[in-house]
């Protein structure tokens, strides 16, 4: 089994946007997204085209593996943190070949957002040439991913992790090279796919269909993920 662990991009938001408009939905009905309309909501056939196109399901598929992901859209790092300690305290891992951990954006951690509502101002603002909020955040961001390390490890496990920022990305390429997965695409490797996203905007919803908001990856992007997983993956087996 594999456990896929991270935020609305692992969840797969938006893919059936894919389908409702080739069903000649409208625009109004597709941009209906959370947290107006939760995809949780989803019916049958557009979670299942969902679960069938988001990345977790690609890799699995290609090694012919079970795999679960958290319950729910969305995520924050420290919940992906809090559900490895469950795992922990309730099977020891039993059952878990092997962890993939996207790393979300770090400004949502409540652990941040206590107490330092100005610092993540200035880091939403791109200010962070104050080297003591960069060090703040790059001590939390090593704090976390050592956590989860430890936690692994202690199973006799192995984990590949890949980010969503560069904040996770340049310290997993850094400090985790046999964990970090390098995102590759058309002769170019990338440490996080917010790069990815801004160079190939045509790897988003928003990209590729005109009109539409939601800017998570439509299921060419979520491809371009799973081959970067595998590829990974194939070179510790």
């Amino acid at each position: 089994m594999i456990l896929f662990l991270g935020d609305s991009f692992t969840w797969g938001q938006g893919l059936p946007i894919e389908i409702w408009l080739k069903e000649g939905k409208s625009l109004d009905y597709c941009n209906r997204l959370p947290p107006k309309v939760p995809s949780e909501l989803y019916n049958y056939e557009d979670d299942n085209y969902r679960k069938q196109n988001h990345f977790p399901n690609l890799v699995a598929k290609h090694f012919n593996k079970s795999y679960i992901t958290k319950f729910g859209n969305g995520g924050t790092n420290k919940n992906i943190v809090d559900i490895i300690k469950k795992i922990d305290s309730q099977c020891d891992g039993n059952g878990i070949d092997f962890y993939v951990i996207q790393f979300t954006e770090v400004s949502r951690d409540p652990y941040i957002q206590s107490g330092m509502n100005e610092w993540i101002e200035d880091y939403n603002n791109l200010t962070l040439k104050d080297n003591s909020v960069e060090k703040m955040f790059e001590k939390y961001i090593k704090e976390q991913i050592k956590t989860i390390d430890n936690m692994i490890t202690t199973y006799n496990k192995k984990w590949y992790g890949f980010s969503w920022r560069d904040d996770f990305g340049k310290i997993l390429e850094e400090n985790y090279p046999k964990n970090y997965i390098p995102i590759d695409y058309n002769n170019k490797s990338y440490n996080n796919f917010e790069e990815l996203r801004n160079e190939h905007r045509h790897l988003m919803l928003s990209g590729k269909y005109k009109g539409i908001d939601d800017s998570h990856l439509n299921s060419d992007g979520h491809k371009v993920l799973a081959n970067s997983i595998i590829n990974k993956i194939n070179l510790y087996l």
